[in-house]
């Protein structure tokens, strides 16, 4: 089944195959050239939880592995209020992008949408945030980040009760939508609850050691990373699929290439 805390395997009856499996695939290590690198390899890190009852491992290794789930993530609070203030740019090629992310949401549940800087990410996910009209739940990483989403929410869903997880500060009990630091939800233990939609911008963070474990407890219904280079180049980009889906749709500035849609 499917929750908060990811894929969850019951132990009794899994195979000794499979623990090692899991155990062994889910340990992961940057690259590391000893010709080229200074200093020792870099320390392995597990990119899965357990507990005396189940494995708790990412969504997508999962149901790759294992096979869809009997039981999905919860749909999450109904929010009507959130409603879409302004217009995509149909210049930058957003309408198709849009549709495009909620295609691949219904599909499967989540995916990578790669958008080179400037191509409005926040205002499409607001957009789709919009569509879904789920409690969402909005990953960044610096703090100049989120001042930017909750000026861009203030712009585009003014009537969004929003709401900020950071440190001691959790605002999260009846809002629309929560912008929440990274390195907060890695090191501490927040009652997420409700949350069906999860964006986790510049996402190629989340495969990082201690960030990557933030995901192991922010599992929603619905996944959306937003990065302009989620290609990793220390080979660990397998660990942002295994979390959030495939990187379904490629946007460049049209002087260099059109939209790319996998």
């Amino acid at each position: 089944m499917e929750g908060p805390r990811g894929y969850a395997v019951r132990k009794r009856g899994l195979s000794p195959e499979h623990v090692a499996r899991i155990r062994k695939e889910l340990t992961v290590r940057a690259d590391w050239d000893p010709v080229k690198s200074y200093g020792p390899p870099p320390p392995a890190f597990r990119v899965f939880d357990e507990d005396d009852v189940h494995f708790y491992v990412p969504t997508f290794w999962g149901r790759q592995v294992f096979g869809p789930p009997a039981v999905v993530a919860s749909q999450g609070d109904s929010c009507p209020a959130l409603c879409f203030t302004g217009s995509l740019k149909e210049e930058l090629e957003q309408p198709r992008a849009v549709k495009a992310t909620l295609q691949t949401l219904a599909d499967g549940g989540g995916g990578i949408l790669a958008v080179f800087t400037g191509g409005g990410k926040t205002c499409m996910a607001l957009w789709v945030a919009c569509q879904l009209k789920l409690k969402t739940l909005v990953v960044v990483n610096r703090t100049v980040l989120m001042q930017q989403w909750q000026e861009r929410i203030a712009t585009f869903v003014p009537g969004a009760r929003v709401g900020t997880l950071q440190g001691p500060v959790q605002e999260t009990a009846d809002k629309d939508i929560v912008v929440a630091m990274l390195q907060s939800l890695s090191q501490r233990r927040y009652a997420l609850e409700g949350f069906g939609f999860c964006v986790i911008d510049e996402c190629n963070h989340i495969a990082a050691p201690t960030f990557s474990q933030a995901m192991l407890h922010t599992n929603c219904r619905f996944k959306l990373g937003l990065s302009a280079t989620p290609e990793r180049k220390d080979g660990l980009t397998r660990v942002l699929l295994w979390f959030l889906g495939p990187i379904f749709l490629t946007m460049k500035r049209r002087d260099e290439q059109q939209v790319r849609v996998d």
